[in-house]
């Protein structure tokens, strides 16, 4: 679980250094290897990937609590 966490962040985290960097570069009329609307590109993929990977993993996490309250109130019973 744990590592899901950290591949989202990452993916979030690179994903935002990417945007920055074609922003900056079409901002400041720098020349990219890669055209900026392609940077830009996959730097929204990989934000959008980082976030659908963090909320799963705090959906998971949150199921199962809720799963696991379930299940004592029940025994409980």
């Amino acid at each position: 679980m744990r590592t899901r966490k950290l591949l989202g962040l990452f993916l979030t985290t690179l994903g935002s250094i990417l945007l920055a960097a074609s922003l900056s570069a079409a901002v400041l009329h720098y020349y990219l290897r890669i055209d900026s609307g392609v940077v830009a590109a996959i730097g929204i993929l990989f934000v959008v990937l980082g976030v659908v990977v963090l909320n799963t993993d705090i959906l998971k996490v949150w199921l199962s609590r809720g799963q696991a309250a379930l299940v004592d109130g029940l025994q409980a019973a």
